[in-house]
């Protein structure tokens, strides 16, 4: 008995070996990734020996819900559990891009000419980029949300990066494969930067983005630090303009209003909920903006006149009055073209360091920085 009990158990251990094994070449092994996720909530990705699972949130009106990808080194099989639509090639070969984000990180990542597509041309300030445009090196196939999916078939292109899920029905070629980047809806200002690595791992360049996402973050942090422990008294501030009869807040849980805390800033909403912008009666924000002492990020408007000819009621806020209204428009375009809305999600701390600088002049550790993106608005 005890002879046949030992030759089962043994039969036994021998086929949950195979079994290991089996289930191990198929799903690999996995494995330390080389880079650390500190702040970006809506991207997470695990290594494995076979493939990268790379996972998506989606927020939609109802739940929270999540898009998985299986990333794959070209021309090997593909791992079970995932659909054709999940299976990416790595590393992409050309890509067309739907945010100028998008291609802020690409660049970044020295990869530019990977691209061979984009979005919104009008309003790209990038001088080489538009010079490609104008050679037809790169191809505009999409403008005010409808696409030319007749270039996008001529393009050909491994991958297609979204910002939303809006164009799920687009109809692609047959090898191109699409993936929503969702770095707009960070609820940190350092989270934005770190989908860098999110954008690295389709062209397997991650220890490129590794030495630039830590010198943001260390940045960012080291400022933070400081204007936290020197106890400074918060600013309040109004943001944004209205727009027929609707005026814009960002959100609590906004990128934004994180980096409006980190520099000592409050306002009117900062404990709401939402990543995005909240749309508010004209009376409530005015009202609002009576008690602020600054006025930030007026969007288009580059004068005290241009704010009054949207409402000539915005002439009676205090902190127009008093010439402390400022805008991020330094660098902008002749055209209205503006890189703020193009780079800045790389440059975290610059966009820290120009608050600091307006919100607290007189903060010593951050005199002799020279605003970047933001000016006054006269």
């Amino acid at each position: 008995m005890t002879k046949y009990f030992s030759v089962g158990f043994l039969l036994f251990l021998l086929a949950c070996q195979t079994t290991e094994k089996k289930t191990a070449s198929l799903v690999g092994k996995e494995k330390d990734a080389p880079f650390k996720i500190h702040y970006a909530q809506n991207f997470s990705v695990r290594y494995f020996d076979t493939h990268k699972e790379l996972t998506v949130q989606l927020a939609s009106q109802d739940a929270q819900t999540a898009q998985k990808y299986a990333l794959i080194r070209r021309g090997q099989p593909a791992p079970k559990g995932f659909s054709k639509a999940q299976i990416i090639e790595t590393p992409v070969r050309s890509c067309v891009l739907s945010s100028h984000t998008h291609i802020a990180c690409l660049q970044a990542l020295g990869l530019e000419d990977k691209l061979v597509g984009l979005t919104e041309a009008t309003y790209l300030p990038d001088s080489s980029l538009l010079q490609k445009l104008q050679d037809k090196k790169v191809l505009e196939v999409g403008k005010d949300g409808n696409w030319q999916t007749e270039l996008l078939f001529s393009l050909k292109p491994d991958l297609l990066m979204l910002n939303s899920s809006d164009a799920s029905k687009l109809n692609l070629p047959t090898h191109t494969q699409k993936v929503v980047n969702l770095d707009w809806q960070e609820t940190h200002p350092v989270g934005r930067a770190e989908w860098l690595f999110f954008v690295s791992l389709f062209f397997e360049a991650e220890e490129k983005a590794l030495p630039i996402v830590a010198k943001i973050r260390q940045d960012y942090e080291t400022l933070r630090e400081v204007v936290g422990k020197a106890g400074l008294t918060p600013q309040r501030v109004v943001l944004d303009v209205p727009y027929k009869g609707t005026w814009y807040m960002p959100a609590g849980k906004s990128y934004m209003a994180t980096l409006l805390k980190d520099a000592g800033a409050t306002y009117g909403w900062q404990k709401s909920e939402g990543v995005g912008s909240l749309p508010l009666d004209f009376e409530a924000v005015y009202a609002e903006a009576q008690k602020a002492t600054f006025w930030l990020n007026v969007l288009l408007c580059k004068s005290q006149a241009d704010i009054i000819a949207l409402d000539s009621r915005l002439a009676n806020i205090p902190a127009l009055k008093a010439g402390k209204v400022y805008n991020y428009h330094k660098r902008a375009w002749k055209n209205g073209t503006n890189p703020y809305f193009m780079h800045s999600i790389l440059q975290p701390h610059l966009l820290l360091a120009d608050l600091v600088k307006i919100l607290h002049p007189d903060f010593a550790p951050n005199q002799a920085h020279n605003l970047y993106y933001y000016a006054q608005v006269k």
